[in-house]
């Protein structure tokens, strides 16, 4: 069995300009392969208008639709019959919406800063991002783990300077404003992170405030790495959150 990935490495590219590029020849070659063109639009519905998505987020969704192999995918593309084939639009899998969740506590955007301080988070000299909404929602204590789960930022793949952490804190962000919720107490984290060998990398991040006001860290790249502000750090040789040079 040969595995997807060893198919379309040829199609990677270094930044999602290329990329698009890339996607588009590797349309082109599974659609040259299939029976008729209505097979592979049916695993492309998505892609197209998304052109820049990375072959390795691809794979992931491919995988969830049952496509294990090139084996399974070359099967499909190429029988007459699909009608016992059932699937999931490609967009409800990378783009999820957020779980059903009642926002009933709203605050302003000023006591919003003032509670943030509260929970003994410095600012400054730690820098964070609030829009300029009049009012925002807080996330109910019991469903922060949900929402942190549902994001789908971490479904995609890191790319130096073009998809880097502030791209994909921006992400996290996005999902919420596309649902119209983007007025939800969630924002971008400008810190550093100080490692146990004394190094710091700049880096962003994002926060969350909830109803009983806590405030937690997020990693959009990956949610295992996330916290509640004033507990233990829960990310692997991290041990403290400082001031970023970017910001200072």
């Amino acid at each position: 069995m040969t595995s997807l990935k060893k198919i379309f490495e040829q199609y990677y590219a270094p930044n999602k300009f290329l990329q698009f590029n890339k996607n588009i020849a590797l349309y082109h070659y599974i659609k040259g392969l299939a029976v008729n063109s209505q097979s592979v639009n049916i695993i492309f519905e998505g892609i197209k208008s998304k052109g820049a998505i990375h072959p390795d987020d691809f794979i992931a969704y491919l995988h969830k639709i049952g496509f294990k192999t090139w084996e399974d995918l070359l099967a499909f593309i190429t029988a007459v019959d699909k009608t016992s084939f059932n699937y999931n639009p490609i967009k409800d899998i990378l783009f999820p919406k957020p779980p059903d969740i009642q926002y009933n506590c709203k605050v302003s955007s000023s006591r919003l800063w003032q509670d943030i301080r509260q929970t003994g988070f410095k600012v400054p000299p730690l820098k964070i991002d609030i829009g300029d909404d009049p009012y925002y929602y807080l996330v109910p204590d019991n469903k922060v783990m949900e929402l942190i789960r549902a994001c789908p930022s971490n479904k995609f793949q890191y790319i130096a300077d073009s998809r880097d952490c502030d791209d994909f804190a921006r992400i996290l962000e996005g999902w919420f404003s596309e649902q119209n919720l983007g007025n939800v107490a969630i924002g971008t984290l400008h810190t550093g992170l100080k490692f146990h060998d004394g190094s710091v990398e700049d880096h962003a991040m994002c926060w969350l405030m909830t109803e009983q006001n806590k405030l937690w860290m997020i990693e959009p790249q990956n949610d295992d790495y996330c916290w509640e502000w004033g507990k233990a750090i829960n990310w692997p040789h991290v041990i403290d959150l400082i001031p970023s040079r970017m910001s200072i």
